[in-house]
């Protein structure tokens, strides 16, 4: 029977629950915009989610880290000119890149809610946005889309980093479900959902890296 809740993404009643027992949690899987997403019963508490990013080793000197962004890094030197400030959304305790953009002459500003909790920086616009291995942590990714194109200029791209779901992988035993910080799962057709809602264009390359392309002026959603 589907419980009582709606998609974060969608707002859509229209799914069913999943549930898993390592950890031991239920999430809803959405039929229209496709995304899954934890039930909020089973998030973690402020503290225990903090501790569990204290636990991450993302070291800013960490030659297999740099490696694991290059396709991230590799966007931006390979599409945006310089001059060119970037927001690195979602930084975490080691903002590898930021630190390697830097290097490479781009101005890069942090923003993250419990490592660089400057909402100020929200306020501006950007040549563009990196957000690696974040977006599966979006409590309200609807909210959290809308303010990312607030902060993208035109014809500025939001890069993407996170691990695209296919309807043939086994759920309950995926690996990147089994982190208790990650509570949205997204699919391809996620990721067409939100280009279309918020006006964006899509560019995607292999199941990891996402780029939406902020080619309309500013629209606000509720």
């Amino acid at each position: 029977m589907l419980e009582d809740i709606s998609c974060p993404l969608c707002r859509s009643t229209n799914g069913h629950t999943i549930t898993t027992s390592k950890p031991a949690c239920s999430y809803f899987d959405c039929l229209d915009c496709r995304l899954i997403s934890m039930h909020k019963k089973s998030h973690l508490s402020h503290d225990q989610e903090l501790a569990r990013y204290l636990l991450h080793q993302n070291d800013v000197l960490d030659l297999r880290y740099q490696n694991f962004v290059k396709d991230v890094t590799g966007f931006v030197q390979n599409h945006i000119k310089l001059p060119a400030t970037g927001l690195d959304f979602g930084s975490g305790p080691g903002p590898v890149v930021t630190q390697i953009l830097r290097t490479q002459g781009y101005t890069m500003y942090c923003y993250d809610p419990y490592f660089a909790n400057q909402p100020a920086l929200l306020s501006f616009q950007y040549d563009f946005i990196v957000s690696c291995e974040v977006v599966e942590h979006f409590y309200y990714p609807a909210e959290e889309f809308s303010k990312l194109k607030r902060c993208l200029g035109i014809n500025s791209p939001l890069i993407i980093k996170t691990l695209l779901f296919e309807d043939d992988i086994d759920f309950v035993n995926w690996y990147y479900g089994k982190d208790p910080t990650h509570v949205c799962f997204y699919r391809l057709h996620t990721f067409e959902w939100i280009a279309k809602k918020y006006q964006f264009t899509l560019e995607t390359s292999g199941n990891r890296l996402i780029v939406l392309w902020n080619n309309r002026k500013v629209i606000f959603f509720p």
